[in-house]
């Protein structure tokens, strides 16, 4: 085994984990009869990626979606697919799938409290309901203090920087050019020459 988690480890507290499950069978209706379904688990396990699919979908195709909430959506969707895939079954020794299930028919007896809030945070920012983007809406960056610190850090970043010019500026370019043309005529080469990596060699 690659881990173990002791009894003594687990947070068992039945009524709270009823709680939690019951939110993610509400706000996730569709997903959680996936997993009920009496079919083979493989079976299970490639509904359940086409129900992440069509979330992935909509992060690539939609035009109006928050950055911040497409980037979120995102991150939650390569952890989804990792929990549930076999490889992670095998690497753990766990079944996430086989635990929800067990979860949703109120056997929780060896089942973690943040197991059961692992999951239903998971599918929320996979859906962009975690509640995160209202909070900072109403909160400006500039209450952070911490995030204004940031901001002095990158003034003194790019003041540094601006002590060597950038091979995209304007005079570094034209000297370039002339440096170019002053090598070309001194060895009487042509464009394609300067070119090719035989003669820079």
């Amino acid at each position: 085994m690659i881990f173990h988690i002791d009894k003594e480890d687990l947070i068992i507290d039945s009524d709270k984990i009823e709680e939690v499950i019951q939110l993610i069978q509400k706000e996730n209706p569709g997903f959680c009869q996936i997993i009920m379904k009496d079919i083979d688990e493989e079976q299970i396990r490639e509904e359940i990626y086409q129900y992440f699919f069509r979330f992935e979908l909509h992060c690539l195709e939609s035009c109006y979606m928050d950055p911040i909430q497409r980037h979120r959506s995102q991150q939650a969707l390569h952890v989804l697919k990792n929990l549930f895939s076999p490889r992670h079954e095998s690497l753990t020794h766990f079944s996430v799938l086989q635990t929800l299930r067990k979860c949703i028919e109120h056997r929780y007896s060896d089942v973690s409290l943040s197991f059961a809030y692992e999951i239903l945070f998971l599918l929320r920012a996979l859906k962009g309901t975690t509640g995160l983007e209202q909070q900072e809406e109403e909160k400006p960056i500039a209450t952070h203090p911490e995030w204004s610190r940031l901001d002095e850090l990158s003034q003194e970043v790019k003041a540094w920087m601006k002590r060597y010019p950038s091979g995209l500026d304007y005079k570094v370019i034209k000297q370039r050019r002339r440096n170019q043309e002053m090598i070309k005529a001194k060895f009487g080469i042509t464009d394609k020459e300067w070119r090719d990596w035989n003669w820079q060699c």
